[in-house]
């Protein structure tokens, strides 16, 4: 029965229109959602389904297509252009010929992040722009852990990379080339 489906799906691509549409119709309607959401809270609460779930992942993630797959549709679902604190500092290396190379886009991952900037000389330094709301806990209390200072220079550091942040405060600051040139060139 699979198979059937599967052909059909590939072989109508008018089918294929209609199914991603109703499925849309579908999720957008709250009370499913809810439920949803309540089946698969229950279907966790049991330990043995949790450990199932959390080892397909693993699998999934080992698996480099899939991986490269999820990479490019992240990169194709984040806002790719530089922010006005990227393009400042974008400005800044040029002005002063700093070896960093803007890598914001989703051109270089190391483990699960996308530094903004990547050194270009072969050594292993990266540079992060951090905007207060979506890397403060003290401007944005519902900011995931994973994006605080402490847990980027420790995911960085683990892979050898030595990582520099500006806060978009000081980028967009009027001495913002003293407080780059002081941090950059002191390394």
């Amino acid at each position: 029965m699979s198979k059937i489906h599967k052909q059909r799906y590939q072989d109508h691509p008018e089918a294929r229109r209609k199914i991603v549409e109703a499925s849309k119709r579908m999720w957008q309607n709250p009370t499913l959602k809810q439920k949803a959401s309540e089946r698969f809270k229950r279907y966790l609460a049991d330990p043995k389904n949790k450990k199932r779930l959390s080892d397909k992942r693993k699998k999934l993630w080992q698996d480099p297509i899939f991986r490269e797959r999820t990479r490019k549709a992240q990169r194709e679902a984040m806002n790719t252009k530089p922010t006005k604190p990227e393009k400042k500092f974008i400005e800044i290396i040029e002005k002063y010929n700093l070896p960093y190379r803007y890598t914001g886009d989703g051109d270089v991952w190391i483990g699960n992040r996308n530094p903004d900037f990547i050194e270009v000389n072969g050594k292993k330094a990266v540079v992060e722009i951090f905007g207060s709301y979506y890397h403060s806990p003290l401007v944005n209390p519902k900011m995931l852990p994973i994006q605080t200072y402490s847990k980027t220079m420790a995911d960085y550091k683990r892979y050898g990379f030595e990582c520099h942040v500006f806060w978009e405060h000081d980028i967009m600051s009027e001495n913002a080339e003293q407080i780059v040139l002081k941090e950059l060139r002191e390394v």
